[in-house]
């Protein structure tokens, strides 16, 4: 009988942490990133249509770690291209 009882918990706790996922993730969908962020900042470059590297986050946005941000948006729905030339590292929309 415990065991049942920890199962049918088990599944009533999985249920719940599902719904509060789902809770959460309903201020991500979109594109959602909170104003006033680096990735805030960094969508809003990008959806100029502009490109940015790793040297323009850092000395326009004091973004020092630019794949981080790049990364926050990603998780937010955001479809970010990654380019590579002879200079280096870019992203773009």
């Amino acid at each position: 009988m415990d065991f049942i009882m920890f199962g049918l918990g088990m599944v009533a706790g999985a249920g719940l942490m599902f719904i509060y996922k789902c809770n959460c993730d309903k201020n991500h969908v979109n594109g959602n990133v909170n104003e006033g962020t680096q990735a805030y900042l960094v969508r809003e470059h990008l959806q100029r249509g502009l490109t940015i590297d790793r040297k323009y986050a850092l000395k326009h946005f004091g973004v020092k770690n630019l794949s981080s941000a790049i990364d926050k948006l990603k998780k937010v729905g955001i479809e970010v291209k990654s380019l590579k030339d002879d200079n280096g590292r870019y992203y773009t929309l």
